[in-house]
């Protein structure tokens, strides 16, 4: 995007809250006018004046209030999104205290034709041996390295898509935890336009979880979360699905379990989920 385009974007979106404040004071400005020229003999002689006096008024307080209020609102330059995800399935299973398996099925839209790659990235705080594959013959991974904690992959199509292609994917992690160090949740980040995300977490009953908490914040860095609520493990299975989830905002499932090891302060984070430091990836998508 040029220089140029993001300022039209800027101006549009001030110029346009500007002028339904400066349009709702002048209807209120004028209401209010004529109601006192009604029950005023000096009012009904200066219908004018005192519409204008109350319509400036009223709009420099509303332009003042909102731009108190805006001040905590972040803001985002427009989005050009290259597609929309469909669906975001995302599993976490247990196999056994030191094997996992985190799988991702994600469906897309392209909104512009040449889109020939997802790309990805994750992070986790398991320490062992971990393998990335495609789940769909026709597809492979491709790792792009690391960036900050990251680290980057990319699912290629094998082709070049038309606008409007829809395209699944299935991405397998295999992980291998043995020091015990990945701490029981994963998250999933909102970076693209998203009609419906779904995590879900798989752990023998032995391990005891009964309960796992839903979270979600206004994006990965924020520490406070602005929605929290608990649902419960039956027979070692919890699923959360939100439906079109909030662009930027990070979303987090995590799991009690009792017999989790607890986190290593000051740990290394290693590869394996795709948001940061959890036993799956916590992630956010950008297509290349």
């Amino acid at each position: 995007m040029t220089r140029w385009q993001k300022f039209q974007e800027s101006l549009t979106v001030n110029v346009l809250t500007n002028v339904l404040i400066l349009i709702a004071s002048a209807g209120i400005g004028t209401v209010s006018g004529a109601r006192l020229a009604l029950e005023s003999e000096f009012a009904s002689d200066h219908v004018l004046e005192l519409s204008v006096t109350i319509f400036a008024l009223l709009g420099m307080a509303g332009l003042f209030i909102w731009r108190r209020i805006d001040r905590f609102r972040p803001h985002y330059r427009r989005q050009h999104p290259p597609y929309r995800v469909l669906s975001k399935e995302v599993t976490y299973q247990y196999l056994s205290r030191t094997q996992m398996l985190y799988t991702k099925n994600i469906k897309i839209k392209t909104l512009r034709s040449g889109i020939d790659a997802f790309t990805d990235k994750y992070a986790w705080t398991g320490a062992g041996k971990m393998r990335v594959s495609s789940g769909l013959a026709e597809q492979s991974i491709v790792n792009l390295g690391v960036r900050n904690i990251w680290q980057i992959y990319q699912v290629h199509f094998g082709f070049n898509a038309p606008k409007g292609k829809e395209i699944q994917m299935a991405i397998r992690w295999e992980l291998e935890d043995d020091l015990g160090r990945a701490q029981p949740f994963m998250s999933q980040t909102i970076d693209m336009p998203t009609n419906e995300l779904k995590m879900r977490v798989i752990v023998p009953e032995s391990f005891g979880v009964q309960t796992a908490i839903k979270k979600i914040r206004p994006n990965i860095d924020i520490l406070d979360d602005i929605y929290t609520e608990t649902m419960p493990v039956r027979n070692g299975f919890a699923e959360w699905t939100v439906s079109r989830p909030k662009l930027f905002h990070c979303y987090e499932l995590a799991w009690l379990d009792p017999g989790a090891k607890p986190a290593i302060p000051g740990g290394v984070v290693t590869t394996g989920s795709s948001d940061v430091s959890t036993s799956t990836p916590r992630e956010a998508t950008k297509a290349s």
